[in-house]
C-alpha cells in the first residue's frame, strides 16, 4: 500500500513537471517572437537574417499583414547593412505621406528606416516603414532606391 501511494505521488509530480516544462516552452516561444519584433531595428535584423537564410516563413512574419507568398527563390547575399537615417512619423510626415495617396496610409508613431545594404559588394539603398502592432514592430511598406 505505501508503495502505490509513493508511485501515485511520483507520477503526479512527473506529470506536473512535464506540464511545467511544456508551459515554459510555450512561454519561451512567445517571448522569442516578441523579442524578434521588439523595435524597428530588431525587426529589420530579423528580416535580413531571414533573407540571408532563405527563411520565407520568417520573412513573411516580419510584415503586417504577413507577406504570404513572398517570393524568395533562395538566400539573398546581403553582406552587410547600415541604417543611414531613422524618422519617427509626426503630423508633418504623416501629412506628406498621405497626401501622395500611398497605401497603406501612414500614422503618427510609424518609423522609417533608410538602410544601405551591401549585396555582392554593391551598395543599394532601401526604405522600410514600420508600425507597432500587437505582435511587435512590423514592416508595412518598403522601397528600393536606384538598385543596381
Amino acid at each position: 500500500m505505501p508503495r502505490r501511494w509513493f508511485l501515485r505521488i511520483l507520477a503526479s509530480a512527473i506529470r506536473a513537471g512535464l506540464l511545467f516544462v511544456g508551459g515554459v516552452a510555450v512561454l519561451a516561444s512567445e517571448t522569442e517572437t516578441i523579442a524578434r519584433f521588439a523595435s524597428p531595428e530588431i525587426t529589420l535584423q530579423t528580416y535580413i537574417e531571414a533573407l540571408r537564410k532563405a527563411d520565407r516563413s520568417t520573412v513573411e512574419e516580419c510584415f503586417d499583414p504577413p507577406a504570404i507568398g513572398f517570393y524568395l527563390p533562395g538566400p539573398l547575399p546581403v553582406d552587410t547593412y547600415r541604417i543611414q537615417k531613422r524618422i519617427v512619423f509626426g503630423p508633418k510626415e504623416v501629412r506628406e505621406w498621405n497626401s501622395k495617396g500611398i497605401i497603406p496610409a501612414a500614422r503618427e508613431g510609424d518609423v522609417e528606416l533608410q538602410v544601405q545594404e551591401l549585396m555582392n559588394g554593391i551598395p543599394n539603398m532601401f526604405s522600410y516603414w514600420f508600425r507597432s502592432v500587437d505582435t511587435g514592430w512590423k514592416i508595412y511598406a518598403h522601397s528600393a532606391w536606384n538598385v543596381r
